[in-house]
């Protein structure tokens, strides 16, 4: 090696030392591309890559240095390199089994090898493991073990990251007091200076989501407030990303929106090619942002992406779904998430009020009771008052859709608790719910004044969609909670119509279209469908969901053709179908989403059965889409026509 060389290789372990991360990281890629090398020096290449967002770079050294470390017999640098190896694969690639290999190499590696730090990490990595599969105990175990050997050597990050993760791991599982204790002496560790950059790093990371999960959002920001400082002094890539999420979600919350997204993009944008998983969750922050907005095709984008990077999208996805009024497939969303059995109690938590407020809007109160059940235990053992509001506001509003006198005070409790919190949109929503108990105790002023306050709110934060319900609601003197409900319509048109009452003669055509109005009447009622309109020999009907319509449009037109086989004839009828959050004045429905509803019908064709894509259930028998530019609509449309036979 050239004295040129060797001095480059000297300056980059030297600032190794100093924490310049990219300094080192340009200096060891230098001396690699000579083949100048060798394993420890390698281990240093990726951490140095690590730290200054290089992912691949990172990985690619961490492998040669394991492969170095293992020719040459240094069994405690190969299972060091093969931990971080494990680590890697599974939060930056997503990759399970490679994680599970690298994790085995690590143990295999250190047969016969006296007790040492690795050890401890082995532990971790276990640990990790064992919650993965639910099973606590061992977890448990492992983070144990972890710390007794940190405190046997000595080491402060052994130590340190296993208290954070048992006490991540007890806050889990409902003991949030003696957790908490242990979570806070890690930080107390992490603040002093007392650690290495990647466990202070995870530290403060743990903690925050900690508190974030159990509702204590103050505690949640203070220490997302440290993590930023820190991440400020530090010449690091990956980390201050992670530290965004945190804050976006934080402020969503309060409803600074604007900024959330600011911090979200920021961090989508340094995370996507580094730790896409992290990166997925900035995603789910932008989609549950837009939904509040009311850009639903923004939020799809956002969730779509965010599910493609590893992250659920849930429980934004099946919200989504149910704006958009497909509410069958966002039962089955929420309901696929919840059957999860690695799922926390706590990360359940955060699904169950999206389950009771999917499982009213379809019309299934009863499916709602088992998840109000689990969110009041959930909230009685961690008495926060986030979870004490979910718990509240769920039961209350089930209390609400079924005319029980308690929803007051339960509502009541609820919207304290967020308004409180500084959760203006949660409260506002509260509100809602609030106006309707109201209503049904009679209190017709109390009911306007809760809707008018939960519209200014609305209005002040951007929440444009919500704004327009409530209007809706105030302005048609509707009683049922806007929260409850989205529809599916339907708009039939008998085919050719003017020419056949021609042809038919004046009383013959009357006849006609009596049995024809009778029978698709009879349909609406049988298939849960409301008739909204009747012009001439043309219905609009509004369903409670696309699998009632769908299924209704399916039986008309096989009724017609049944009449046809065997009377000689019926009317040809083209039927359109479009799910959307039109809202109710009085009787009627009014929105930019009736239009199209209607504009789809017109496409049709006799005995023809059109849809947006949305509108058809999961299974249903459908042909491929076609894109059609409608008069009046901006975008284009993607139809799909609805095999009936």
């Amino acid at each position: 090696m050239g004295s040129a060389i060797e001095d480059e290789l000297s300056s980059a372990r030297q600032a190794i030392t100093r924490h310049a991360w990219e300094e080192a990281f340009r200096g060891f890629k230098s001396v690699d591309a000579e083949g100048g090398l060798e394993a420890l020096d390698l281990e240093a290449l990726g951490k140095a890559a690590w730290w200054s967002g290089d992912r691949a770079a990172c990985i690619d050294a961490h492998e040669r240095a394991y492969g170095r470390y293992a020719a040459e017999g240094e069994k405690r640098g190969a299972a060091r390199v093969a931990l971080m190896l494990c680590h890697n694969y599974r939060t930056s690639m997503q990759d399970g089994s490679a994680a599970h290999g690298w994790l085995k190499l690590a143990a295999r590696q250190l047969t016969d090898v006296p007790e040492c730090a690795e050890y401890g990490y082995l532990a971790r990595g276990l640990g990790l493991l064992a919650r993965r599969k639910g099973d606590e105990a061992e977890a448990r175990r492992q983070y144990e073990t972890m710390i007794a050997i940190g405190t046997r050597l000595h080491d402060p990050n052994l130590v340190a990251w296993g208290l954070n993760l048992l006490g991540n791991l007890l806050v889990d599982r409902g003991e949030p007091e003696e957790g908490f204790g242990l979570i806070d002496e890690s930080c107390a560790a992490a603040v002093g200076g007392e650690l290495g950059s990647f466990a202070t790093g995870i530290i403060y990371c743990n903690t925050i989501a900690a508190y974030r999960d159990v509702g204590q959002f103050a505690r949640a920001g203070e220490w997302s407030d440290a993590a930023r400082r820190w991440c400020e002094r530090q010449a690091i890539g990956g980390f201050p990303g992670i530290c965004r999420v945190h804050r976006a979600e934080l402020l969503r919350l309060r409803g600074h929106w604007a900024t959330a997204t600011e911090e979200a993009l920021k961090a989508t944008a340094e995370l996507k090619e580094f730790i896409p998983y992290d990166a997925g969750a900035a995603l789910n922050e932008i989609g549950e942002i837009r939904i509040r907005i009311g850009d639903l095709v923004g939020a799809e984008e956002a969730f779509q992406e965010a599910r493609q990077l590893g992250k659920d999208p849930e429980p934004g996805w099946a919200l989504l779904l149910l704006l958009k009024g497909n509410v069958d497939s966002a039962v089955a969303a929420i309901n696929a998430s919840l059957a999860d059995p690695g799922l926390g109690r706590l990360e359940r938590a955060g699904l169950l009020p999206a389950q009771v407020e999917i499982a009213l809007a379809a019309r299934r109160p009863d499916a709602a009771v088992a998840s109000c059940d689990e969110l009041d235990e959930i909230a009685a053992t961690y008495k926060t008052s986030a979870l004490l509001a979910m718990a509240a506001c769920a039961r209350g509003s089930l209390q609400a859709t079924r005319g029980e006198a308690g929803a007051l005070a339960l509502l009541r409790r609820g919207f304290r608790f967020w308004h409180e919190l500084d959760a203006p949109y949660e409260a506002a929503k509260t509100r809602i719910w609030l106006a309707e108990a109201l209503r049904q105790a009679g209190d017709r002023d109390g009911w306007r004044q809760e809707l008018e306050a939960a519209r200014a709110t609305f209005q002040s934060l951007g929440a444009r969609l919500d704004t327009q319900m409530v209007e809706a609601v105030l302005k048609g003197d509707v009683s049922t909670p806007v929260p409850a409900r989205t529809c599916c319509f339907m708009f039939t048109d008998v085919a050719g119509s003017t020419h056949l009452a021609e042809a038919m003669g004046d009383e013959a055509w009357a006849g006609l279209i009596s049995w024809h109005d009778a029978t698709l009447r009879e349909l609406f009622v049988q298939y849960g469908g409301q008739e909204v309109d009747h012009a001439g020999d043309g219905f609009f009907v509004s369903f409670p969901d696309a699998k009632s319509a769908t299924a209704c449009a399916c039986e008309i037109q096989r009724k017609l053709h049944e009449h046809r086989h065997a009377h000689g004839f019926a009317p040809g009828v083209r039927i359109g179908l479009h799910s959307t959050s039109a809202h109710r004045q009085g009787s009627a429905y009014r929105g930019h989403g009736v239009h199209v509803a209607a504009r789809i019908a017109a496409q049709a064709e006799a005995g023809q059965i059109l849809a947006s894509p949305e509108s058809v259930p999961v299974g249903a028998n459908v042909s491929e889409p076609r894109t059609v530019t409608i008069k009046g609509v901006r975008r284009p449309l993607e139809l799909v026509e609805v095999s009936w036979r």
